[in-house]
């Protein structure tokens, strides 16, 4: 199997336009761009390590230029000969969900949404579809979920509901087309007034 960095997942996604945070992939200090929107992320990014948060690489909250620049000395220390993806820190208001593909020897390619964030390994508030998959099957793939409150308007957080119905979609035909996957996990995915892929995973068959 092989796998792809995070940087080169999202490039896949925008193809398929499913949206990702605006963000640089660099491989020296010179070439990051201190401007644009704070705060911002700045995560470890290589094929090898697909569990940043777990070894310490990732740096979320970045409020300015110093504290960009120390949080990649900080990194670069840490992940000698390692590229970095730094990316506008999407906040605000949503509802954090997590969106999957693997694929079965017996059943095939199949898919996968849920809680996501923090909570997706604590609730395992998932439901699966065979691929392929039509919006009614999206549409009820949500109201299946245990939390599925969350995706309309719980506690007032208002969102789109449809954006990320139309990314699943978009998920989904990817999945199809692309013969040689074996699994993807997109989490989270940030659902508010639009739905975003915040972080990105693709591993293939060789």
């Amino acid at each position: 199997m092989s796998a792809y960095n995070e940087h080169e997942v999202k490039k896949i996604l925008s193809s398929y336009n499913i949206e990702v945070p605006e963000g640089q992939l660099v491989e020296k200090e010179e070439e990051i761009d201190y401007g644009g929107k704070y705060p911002k992320v700045i995560k470890v990014c290589s094929s090898r390590i697909l569990h940043k948060s777990d070894v310490g690489g990732v740096i979320v909250g970045i409020e300015d230029r110093a504290r960009l620049k120390e949080s990649y000395e900080k990194l670069s220390n840490q992940f000698p000969g390692e590229s970095f993806l730094v990316e506008e820190m999407v906040t605000g208001n949503g509802v954090e969900a997590i969106v999957g593909i693997a694929n079965d020897d017996n059943f095939g390619k199949y898919i996968m949404i849920g809680i996501g964030g923090v909570l997706a390994e604590l609730y395992k508030d998932v439901s699966f579809r065979l691929l392929p998959v039509k919006r009614k099957d999206v549409v009820d793939m949500v109201e299946s979920l245990k939390g599925k409150e969350l995706f309309h308007g719980f506690r007032n957080v208002k969102i789109n509901i449809d954006a990320f119905y139309d990314l699943v979609e978009r998920v989904a035909r990817f999945a199809g087309e692309k013969e040689r996957i074996r699994e993807m996990d997109l989490n989270p995915v940030f659902i508010s007034d639009r739905a975003i892929v915040l972080d990105a995973k693709l591993i293939e068959n060789e």
